[in-house]
């Protein structure tokens, strides 16, 4: 699901599968986390990653559903 829309630092998308779920936000590399991200990744307890791409995502979400 696309979740860019949320604001307030939530990821960008959300993958699930297997009743697992991982957050994902969407960076190019090079590209910082903006403060409202800083914060979600600092105080969130679940899966989530910071990805550059979509391989990044398959291999994380892999890891997860091992």
């Amino acid at each position: 699901r696309h979740t860019h829309l949320i604001g307030e630092g939530f990821p960008d998308l959300v993958v699930g599968r297997w009743d697992v779920n991982l957050l994902v936000e969407v960076k190019q590399d090079g590209e910082k986390l903006t403060p409202d991200e800083r914060v979600f990744f600092e105080t969130w307890k679940g899966a989530a990653i910071v990805a550059t791409s979509a391989e990044q995502v398959i291999a994380e979400f892999g890891k997860l559903t091992q």
